[in-house]
């Protein structure tokens, strides 16, 4: 859950231009990453990892909310990391799946 914890942050600094940013993502005009980084100069991953480095959380973490995003670039997880961040993906892939099939 944590793993997009930088949209939490958006949402309550700027709901109406966050939630606006959401439209435009969910209608597939651009992906959510960029339109953050044109609006904020900076994305929700990037947000969360700062916040989850002030809250001390271990480095596995910061690079699971830091790199969920990021293209695959192997075909097997090469590490434990590598493998929580491909579990978090199908995770946040199921999730959205069982929201839009409402």
């Amino acid at each position: 859950m944590i793993h997009d914890v930088g949209k939490l942050v958006f949402l309550g600094f700027f709901p109406e231009l966050y939630a606006d940013i959401l439209k435009k993502a969910g209608a597939c005009e651009k992906p959510l990453l960029v339109l953050e980084q044109e609006v904020f100069a900076i994305n929700h991953a990037e947000v969360g990892r700062s916040l989850c480095r002030r809250w001390q959380l271990p480095d596995e973490l910061l690079g699971i909310v830091s790199r969920n995003h990021l293209p695959v670039t192997v075909k097997r997880p090469s590490s434990e990391i590598d493998h929580m961040i491909y579990v978090v993906r199908v995770a946040d892939q199921l999730g959205r799946i069982a929201i839009n099939s409402r």
